[in-house]
């Protein structure tokens, strides 16, 4: 892939949720207009009763902060080395921990939440298969 477009794609990527609303208007004055999507209609579906499972897998879905911090932070939830745990940055999402019990689960987003910017740094827990 050509080296400008990854440089450009890294550098929108890095943008901040203000940054790219200032981005979006100034491609509009420049008569760039973005596409919308229409949205679809969906038949309606019976809805059954969702139980939460009791095992879940930690994801990380978004990591626009410094990386260090975030290999830091999850020292002693993942017993990685930083660098280990920077790998986790490179390619999102990426599963964290898997299969933990969700009171576990929670208890780390907690104590993530405290050591990282959730602007910055977004998790979520889906259900361990």
């Amino acid at each position: 892939m050509n080296e400008k477009i990854i440089k450009l794609g890294d550098a929108l990527m890095a943008l901040t949720t203000t940054e790219a609303v200032e981005l979006q208007t100034y491609l509009e004055s420049k008569g760039l207009v973005m596409v919308q999507q229409t949205p679809t209609t969906v038949q309606a579906v019976t809805v059954e009763e969702v139980t939460e499972s009791e095992n879940v897998n930690l994801v990380v879905i978004t990591a626009s902060g410094s990386k260090i911090k975030f290999a830091k932070a999850l020292i002693p939830v993942t017993g990685k080395s930083a660098l280990e745990n920077a790998n986790f940055a490179k390619v999102l999402p990426a599963t964290i921990l898997e299969n933990i019990p969700r009171a576990k689960a929670n208890s780390i987003l907690s104590d993530l939440a405290n050591e990282l910017d959730p602007t910055e740094f977004q998790f979520e827990l889906q259900d361990a298969v």
